[in-house]
């Protein structure tokens, strides 16, 4: 009775408690979690220890620095005494500005350490998620894989033109392509292109080797083109990558090397 007696009042005071009786209305069904017959189940009992909670402050930690080890309360909900004086965690608009400014540099896949303070003992950077690959669509011979740590998306099969290009007509290969019922293809920039790498593989440095995709060209010798300009020469030269061994450099325009579409998620 009391929450809608003071639902009652106007002005801003009302607005507030209506707004707070929603959301925590919300809370036991956001809480509830799928069975095992996938219907739902209820919540843990406030004062059950599975009724731990990530704080927000600990999202914005782990979202801001993701390298930070960050865990749950290690007790079970107690209900607040009394509101706050001051600040005591993050905002959700911090959290969505973190959320939508930053782009972690991921882990580079290598975990065999060959000398002490190195890369494969190290580690660092955000974990792949599992799996990092899934076929997104099919239509007919078309497939498309999508990657679940950067959301791109990339043709199965690497080698669609059936053979080499230069720059100029690669960038309108993938801008005139129709796959898979998708027409906004284009040569993944160069940073896109790293981010397939696997670097502890080689023939291709790609997770799941020759069979997540297609007519990777691993030969020695052979590059991709992506859609990034080399600023030194921007007219003439651009950034190409290999499939070999994962290196990338510059060249010429006019070189012919082969064509491998993406575009951006969903």
């Amino acid at each position: 009775m009391s929450e809608f007696t003071c639902g009652r009042q106007s002005g801003m005071q009302g607005k507030i408690i209506i707004s707070a009786i929603l959301v925590f209305g919300l809370i036991p069904v956001l809480a509830c979690r799928a069975s095992t017959n996938n219907f739902l189940s209820e919540p843990a009992a406030p004062g059950s220890s599975l009724s731990a909670l990530y704080s927000l402050e600990s999202i914005y930690r782990k979202l801001d620095l993701p390298y930070t080890n960050v865990v749950k309360r290690p007790f079970a909900f107690v209900e607040p005494q009394s509101m706050p004086t001051n600040g005591t965690m993050a905002t959700t608009d911090e959290i969505m500005a973190v959320l939508t400014n930053r782009a972690p540099v991921t882990k580079t896949g290598q975990t065999t350490s060959y000398y002490a303070g190195d890369d494969g003992s190290l580690q660092n950077g955000v974990a792949w998620p599992s799996p990092r690959f899934v076929t997104n669509k099919v239509a007919g011979a078309e497939i498309v894989i999508r990657d679940n740590l950067t959301g791109l998306m990339w043709a199965k099969n690497a080698n669609l033109p059936a053979g080499t290009r230069s720059w100029s007509d690669a960038v309108t290969y993938c801008e005139n392509l129709t796959y898979c019922g998708y027409t906004d293809w284009r040569l993944p920039n160069i940073t896109e292109a790293i981010s397939l790498m696997d670097y502890s593989r080689i023939m291709p440095p790609i997770q799941g080797g020759g069979t997540t995709f297609i007519n990777v060209q691993t030969a020695d010798n052979t590059y991709y083109w992506s859609g990034s300009v080399d600023m030194g020469t921007p007219s003439t030269y651009a950034w190409r990558f290999s499939m070999r061994v994962g290196t990338t450099d510059t060249q010429t325009k006019a070189t012919l090397h082969y064509v491998w579409p993406v575009r951006s998620g969903p």
